[in-house]
């Protein structure tokens, strides 16, 4: 009986621990965990619960165990995929930085549509939607809005007002109404599949609304107002209570329920609108939030560029620090020549290393942000550092390092990236 009463109670415990296990708040993603990528610029979850992610490196596939990987290799139009769709019917669109699309039918690249064959691009797209009758759009980069009907026939949809060089950040579908966000504001159509034309239903700035964020998964917009408050807008309407006051610049519907808004200089909060409870996002100071969605679990999946992905259970995370990746993983440039070699990571540490050793400066970065952008070059043989954050020019024991004075001379590629993936237009 005691033997009895102790392999009950052994078994309770096993069962306990491994529901424990199962339960993990947080898990974490990188190229240690089998992730083969730092940076992440979009997600989306198919209709068989595979995770789908666009790199800086490719396409992968995660099933639950590992991540497959496409690139140009198995046909995909780019390696470096800024944008990704699932449609009703299950396949994949992908848009690459070379402005081309691919497109994925039961996990593999088909690039037999006339389509594909023969796509003409003026630029990035920067976001994909669906209506109700599978027909898709896309928009982006030169007033591009685009239409591809079931048959897989493309149209270029007109935006009445527009200059030639607008950039169409984000496109969603509501109430049978496309709607699509630009510089100027926030366009509508007629009711689709009509959709023509779009006119301005919301012409910003207006005297109470700093910025406008728009939400490709349920037609909201969401606005920061003046005071730095957060409020929902549909057609102009506020729709939902206001978010905790701070100073938040972007926020990421997750679903109907969460809300993640990454504040400046603050970190992130993930915010539950059903019981109006915050709870802080732990994330490391490097690693910023590129996209975040849900799973047919209900399980949230967090992308960052340089931090991998991360994985969080809502009805268990409440207060948990998000783990770091190993710092090495922060190296942003790294250049040889002349038997030595020179690298720059995102905390501002210049490592130079050749055969007499190694020497390690720290330099100070303006508001002791992590760095975003950094190049290096060797010029008669003394070091050249340039970066974005630098506080002041000045010379170190023959590494000479300088501030940038032009934000776009140096990153205009990741400026679009980061105007596609966070939803924004800036006034």
């Amino acid at each position: 009986m005691v033997r009895t009463g102790i392999f009950i109670l052994l078994f309770i415990l096993s069962a306990a621990l491994s529901a424990q296990k199962q339960l993990a708040p947080v898990r974490h993603f990188d190229i240690f965990s089998g992730l083969p990528a730092k940076t992440l610029y979009n997600m989306c979850v198919d209709k068989r619960g595979f995770i789908w992610l666009a790199a800086e490196n490719g396409l992968f596939r995660f099933d639950g165990q590992r991540f497959y990987q496409y690139t140009t290799r198995d046909g995909l139009c780019d390696n470096e995929i800024i944008e990704i769709f699932c449609d009703s019917k299950n396949r994949i669109w992908c848009s690459g930085y070379n402005g081309k699309i691919s497109l994925l039918e039961k996990g593999v690249v088909n690039n037999d549509h006339g389509l594909i064959r023969n796509w003409q691009s003026r630029g990035f797209i920067f976001d994909i939607a669906e209506d109700a009758a599978g027909n898709i759009y896309m928009a982006g980069e030169k007033k591009q809005l685009l239409r591809i009907d079931t048959g897989l026939r493309v149209r270029e949809l007109p935006v009445e007002n527009t200059g030639t060089d607008m950039s169409l950040s984000a496109v969603t579908i509501y109430k049978n109404r496309l709607y699509v966000y630009t510089g100027m504001g926030v366009f509508v159509s007629g009711p689709l599949p009509g959709a023509e034309p779009l006119t301005l239903c919301l012409r910003y700035p207006r005297s109470d609304i700093g910025a406008l964020f728009s939400s490709r998964r349920s037609g909201n917009i969401w606005s920061l107002e003046k005071d730095n408050s957060l409020f929902g807008l549909q057609n102009g309407e506020r729709i939902e209570p206001p978010c905790p006051p701070g100073t938040s610049y972007r926020p990421l519907e997750v679903n109907e329920r969460y809300l993640i808004i990454e504040y400046t200089y603050s970190g992130s909060i993930l915010y539950d609108r059903h019981t109006q409870e915050s709870y802080p996002l732990r994330l490391p100071d490097y690693a910023r939030i590129s996209d975040a969605i849900s799973d047919i679990q209900g399980n949230i999946w967090i992308s960052t560029r340089r931090n991998g992905l991360y994985v969080i259970r809502p009805g268990v995370y409440r207060n948990t620090e998000l783990p770091a990746a190993d710092p090495s993983l922060s190296v942003l440039t790294t250049t040889v020549s002349g038997g030595e070699l020179l690298s720059v990571t995102a905390f501002g540490d210049v490592i130079l290393q050749s055969e007499k050793g190694t020497r390690r400066h720290t330099f100070h970065t303006r508001n002791l942000r992590p760095l975003e952008y950094a190049s290096v070059q060797k010029i008669k043989g003394e070091w050249y550092v340039t970066s974005d954050l630098m506080s002041e020019d000045k010379q170190i024991q023959g590494i000479h390092f300088f501030g940038y004075s032009n934000k776009e001379s140096i990153g205009y590629r990741d400026s679009l990236l980061f105007l596609r993936t966070a939803y924004t237009v800036y006034l």
